[in-house]
């Protein structure tokens, strides 16, 4: 199954939470937990289908007071590592006709 990147959504079952000044993704399908960084785990955290890797780069930019245009590269970068574990929502399948 694809996943959208375009307003990426993350998985619903996916357990996020700070921990003792950590960032830790625990997934329950595979049994794994990974630790992240501040802005991937900020990134993630706007993976909420509302909005757009654009959007995501505009919301962190304010956060981390830089221009947007820096972080447009580590936001998509972050999604598509999101994608390969499995953390994002798959698209919805087409209607049948």
């Amino acid at each position: 199954m694809s996943v959208s990147l375009e307003k990426p959504l993350i998985r619903a079952d996916l357990v996020f939470r700070e921990l003792e000044g950590c960032f830790v993704v625990y997934d329950p399908v595979c049994d794994t937990t990974a630790l992240l960084n501040v802005q991937a785990a900020a990134v993630l955290d706007y993976c909420d289908g509302a909005n757009s890797a654009a959007d995501i780069a505009a919301e962190l930019a304010e956060v981390f007071a830089v221009p947007a245009a820096s972080l447009v590269a580590t936001v998509n970068a972050a999604l598509a590592d999101f994608a390969a574990k499995g953390w994002l929502q798959p698209l919805p399948a087409p209607p049948c006709s």
